[in-house]
């Protein structure tokens, strides 16, 4: 899938017009190639690879806020329900890539989040993160035993109607791109199609795999290789996945200044072959 690497070299004013002529470009790209859907049922998948922690306490968002990419403080400013983001290495290297959901506010204004993540590094994740806790009160666990990831796709224009449900944790439309569908959090044993009228489970195992392949969308270890490649290189920019206005985190020195300067020497992109 992402086998074209495209280099960039800076000057005054080409690296300015490629950078907004390449955002352009990946947007009608997302467009132009998502699935064509046909009036009917919506199609839902469960993402087994995906693995849920939960982060939970008075101290929740001002931990991850020192650890992501992205800016915690957009949860109450502009109210948004989930985000992308990374977790970097010292170096500004990419670790994992994360979908954070703010469930809910908990107890004596405990805040709840769940971040999606990786099945296979849930663990590597969750040690990472316990090494920076300190004295914050923070609670880490890995919960996949008790919730699940969901995919689900409106058919063409059709919104999605969901059944009021105390299964359905939470329910948002993917924060990296629209094209994606929304994103749904259900307790285990509960199937999205059984939260979701007219929703039918996708045939085929790999069908969201290649849904994110026809969008250019990365996810998880394959394409974002440990430790091996830097954000901006996984067009974190495009899908709103940092913020360059936020205070400090691990790996923001170079994240910033790989952006203020402009030298992107490759990007991640999708490749369609033909016969």
């Amino acid at each position: 899938m992402f086998s074209i690497w495209k280099s960039v070299t800076k000057s005054s004013i080409g690296f300015w017009v490629y950078r907004h002529e390449f955002h352009r470009t990946f947007r009608s790209y997302v467009t132009a190639t998502a699935f064509t859907h046909q009036k009917g049922a919506s199609t839902c998948q469960q993402l087994k690879s995906r693995s849920l922690l939960r982060i939970a306490g008075l101290d929740a968002k001002e931990f991850l806020q020192g650890l992501l990419t992205n800016d915690m403080h957009c949860f109450t400013a502009s109210h948004c329900t989930s985000q992308y983001s990374m977790l970097l290495n010292t170096q500004g290297r990419v670790l994992w890539d994360l979908i954070v959901y703010k469930v809910a506010d908990g107890e004596d204004r405990q805040e709840v989040y769940l971040a999606e993540c990786e099945r296979e590094f849930a663990d590597d994740i969750l040690k990472h993160m316990k090494k920076y806790r300190v004295r914050k009160k923070v609670d880490l666990a890995n919960i996949h035993e008790e919730m699940h990831s969901w995919i689900v796709l409106p058919s063409g224009e059709t919104s999605l109607s969901i059944v009021k449900n105390k299964s359905v944790v939470f329910s948002s439309t993917d924060p990296r791109v629209a094209e994606l569908g929304h994103r749904f959090v259900l307790r285990d044993g509960i199937k999205a199609s059984d939260v979701v009228e007219n929703c039918q489970e996708a045939d085929d195992a790999t069908w969201y795999e290649q849904l994110r392949y026809r969008l250019g969308v990365g996810e998880g270890s394959i394409d974002h290789p440990p430790a091996q490649c830097f954000p901006l290189e996984c067009n974190i920019d495009y899908l709103n996945g940092v913020s360059f206005n936020k205070g400090c985190y691990i790996g923001q020195e170079l994240t910033a200044r790989t952006h203020h300067t402009g030298v992107v020497r490759k990007r991640l992109m999708p490749l369609r072959l033909g016969r």
